[in-house]
């Protein structure tokens, strides 16, 4: 007798829809902000936001995860064709980056990622640009210990390490 789903129909489209736990808190709620942009907002079973997901043309363009505790765990943008990233980057629970990997060179595919370790150190960080559908490594990379020393150079081209 609980209500789990309601939505809102209109000329045969969905414009907007509202599903619900067992317990009555709204699971997720997806509503289009205009003919061709929509958003998704999902929630923990105790009512604290899940995820935030953007659509253009039904293709996801941005969405940022959060952790129970409020602290961002995901975020990744494309452009409004998803045809190209912009930036996904990962946290750790007390909102340190882990991952960093964000387009510096949109014409070339290039982008930087860069890994930290636990501690919040650099552990690598180089160069990469998206080769035949893949991202891969293209350039110098460096290669650190937990105190911080670069303890190797890499070079690479499409992925292979190169002398």
């Amino acid at each position: 007798g609980k209500m789990i789903h309601k939505g809102l129909y209109q000329m045969g489209q969905l414009k907007a829809f509202q599903n619900f736990y067992p317990n009555g808190i709204m699971e997720r709620a997806f509503k289009m902000k205009d003919m061709k942009r929509g958003e998704m907002i999902q929630y923990y079973d105790d009512a604290k936001v899940r995820s935030e997901v953007d659509y253009y043309e039904g293709i996801v363009q941005k969405q940022t995860d959060y952790y129970r505790s409020g602290v961002i765990s995901y975020a990744e943008e494309s452009d409004k064709k998803a045809e190209m990233l912009i930036k996904k980057n990962s946290y750790r629970e007390n909102g340190q980056v882990f991952i960093s990997f964000e387009l510096t060179d949109k014409k070339k595919k290039l982008y930087y990622h860069k890994q930290f370790n636990k501690e919040g150190g650099l552990w690598h960080e180089g160069p990469m640009v998206f080769y035949q559908g893949d991202y891969v490594k293209e350039g110098e990379w460096k290669y650190y210990d937990k105190q911080g020393k670069v303890t190797k150079t890499a070079k690479f081209h499409h992925d292979s390490e190169i002398e």
